[in-house]
């Protein structure tokens, strides 16, 4: 992959990342039902124990079963960004451009 390409999937990661944590928020923040669910979850798990100063991590947050699928459920009805990468499998030409360049297998597109 092109270094550009590897700046522009970090940038776009990163940017969609913090779009989908804000709209995670909202989300909880708008529906009592979700935040007294989730709140019951980290209740169940010890996580509403835990003190601020205690780092999170991958295996800690790993029983959250319900703030998992909030999570996916936010990025389905409020996804951080349009479009998204493809690999192209077969040479195609671009017929919005002037230079119709051709695009070959094996290199990664944003639509």
């Amino acid at each position: 992959m092109a270094g550009g390409l590897r700046i522009l999937i970090t940038t776009v990661a990163a940017v969609g990342l913090s779009s989908l944590c804000c709209s995670t928020l909202i989300h909880i923040s708008q529906n009592d039902k979700v935040k007294r669910r989730l709140l019951d979850e980290l209740k169940e798990t010890g996580l509403s124990d835990q003190q601020a100063s205690d780092p999170l991590t991958p295996q800690s947050l790993s029983p959250l079963a319900y703030l998992d699928c909030v999570w996916h459920e936010v990025a389905r009805i409020a996804p951080p960004f349009g479009g998204g990468f493809r690999s192209v499998m077969k040479t195609f030409e671009l017929e919005v451009s002037v230079s119709r360049p051709a695009i070959s297998p094996q290199s990664d597109v944003l639509y």
